[in-house]
């Protein structure tokens, strides 16, 4: 278990980008780069390292939002303005057309950028992106850090590396291992023996899997690798066959799952203000392929 805070190097999937025209495309490139593995969980592994660094290197190229809305609206006025001394021609029509259909779409992008990073979940309802949205999610950013964290004798500590040892000796004995006393249940009153438990051990089908997929939540935290359930459903006629055959070879015990079974614990308040350990409750955020 480490407790760097990692910053410089992080990546975290922006689920606007998916509105944009060339994302499956990005994607497909990303996707298909040479892996030279042999293990499914390892070949996903680095596919998934690839397509962060191709994505990176295409936002990168991106022009920026909020200037882009920006220009295209003063664009706008100023076909609008021109408009009240001569009739436009056909060509500034279209032009004018076109320009409103990618206003519409980079504040679809905008409003989904917001709505990431903000919590007040009925702006799912309609509502723009407006100032309110933007400071709560700023909001959020700051509580996202724990200022100080008290002891057990009571005492505030700031440092990082004190308050991550304060941390490590209250889970350590709750996450750990206990030793096996006696059991006061009666399995055999409670379950009923059945004489056929192939069905257990039969292989996982492809619609299994599409169900599956097509049930995960919207709108969660990623794990380490940095991508969401929302990229998996949109990208998954590019990257299922990979995980068809991740789950193939789990299913005949043929893979390393040390490559993809990594998690942020990751401490989520109980009470405004919070400065204990008793304070917050961990959860973990896996890997998207687990």
């Amino acid at each position: 278990i480490k407790t760097t805070i990692p910053k410089v190097k992080i990546f975290r999937f922006e689920n606007y980008l998916m509105e944009h025209e060339q994302f499956l495309n990005i994607v497909q490139h990303g996707w298909s780069l040479p892996t030279f593995q042999s293990d499914s969980g390892k070949v996903i592994t680095v596919k998934f390292k690839n397509l962060r660094r191709v994505i990176r290197a295409w936002q990168s190229q991106l022009s920026n939002l909020k200037a882009n809305i920006a220009n295209v609206k003063l664009v706008l006025s100023f076909l609008g303005l021109l408009e009240e001394f001569r009739d436009l021609s056909l060509q500034e029509w279209n032009f004018r057309h076109i320009l409103e259909q990618r206003l519409i779409s980079l504040l679809k992008q905008q409003k989904i950028y917001w709505k990431q990073r903000g919590t007040i979940r009925w702006v799912t309802k309609g509502d723009a992106g407006t100032k309110f949205f933007h400071a709560n999610a700023t909001i959020r950013h700051r509580k996202n850090l724990i200022t100080s964290l008290e002891n057990s004798l009571g005492n505030l500590h700031s440092d990082h590396q004190t308050k991550a040892n304060i941390l490590w000796e209250a889970y350590k004995d709750r996450l750990g291992q206990s030793e096996f006393t006696s059991m006061l249940l009666d399995l055999g009153s409670l379950l009923r023996a059945h004489q056929d438990l192939s069905f257990l051990e039969e292989p996982f089908t492809h619609e299994e899997i599409d169900s599956v997929v097509a049930s995960l939540p919207s709108d969660k935290s990623p794990g380490p690798d940095g991508f969401n359930t929302d990229f998996i459903k949109k990208c998954w006629p590019i990257i299922k066959h990979d995980f068809y055959n991740l789950c193939q070879e789990f299913f005949t015990g043929n893979i390393c799952l040390q490559s993809i079974n990594g998690s942020y614990i990751i401490l989520v308040p109980k009470i405004d203000g919070p400065s204990r350990v008793n304070d917050f409750r961990p959860i973990s955020l896996l890997n998207i392929s687990m």
